[in-house]
């Protein structure tokens, strides 16, 4: 259901109708998180996050289409490289996009744990998968049925 309203052009950050027993109402990700879905939480609060930078990208150039981690990079290095006299806009400037550049390695880094995650979980699953083969295997050459 959630790929369908995402794909659909759902916005993941829209909040539910606030209510006497959440006030400010609810996001898919919290939502999520207290029916105990923990992988569509991460998945969720990425695609919020990415999402949220991609609208403060005001012009996107070639280099930054695959990495907004470049582009951050790019901009805030050419501003730090600047005038020695910085304006107080600079200098704003210069720390909201210091603040994105950690927004988006720590997205970069949560997908990346995210992907580690998921790829033990299945190799736990495959591993358990040839145990029990092996053990049929072996208990079939002895002559006797597997236990499971």
């Amino acid at each position: 259901m959630v790929v369908a309203l995402i794909a659909s052009g759902a916005s993941v950050g829209a909040v539910t109708d606030p209510s006497p027993q959440d006030p400010t109402g609810k996001t898919a990700a919290s939502i999520a998180s207290t029916s105990g879905h923990k992988e569509l939480v991460g998945y969720l609060s990425e695609v919020v996050v990415t999402s949220h930078m991609s609208s403060l990208m005001l012009e996107e150039s070639e280099l930054s289409k695959g990495s907004a981690e470049v582009e951050a990079e790019i901009t805030t290095n050419s501003t730090s490289k600047g005038s020695v006299a910085a304006s107080k806009d600079q200098i704003s400037l210069k720390d909201a996009l210091a603040a994105f550049r950690n927004t988006t390695q720590a997205a970069a880094r949560i997908q990346a744990a995210f992907h580690t995650h998921s790829f033990r979980r299945k190799q736990q699953r495959e591993g358990c998968h040839f145990v029990f083969k092996d053990e049929a295997s072996t208990s079939s050459l002895k002559g006797k049925d597997p236990d499971f």
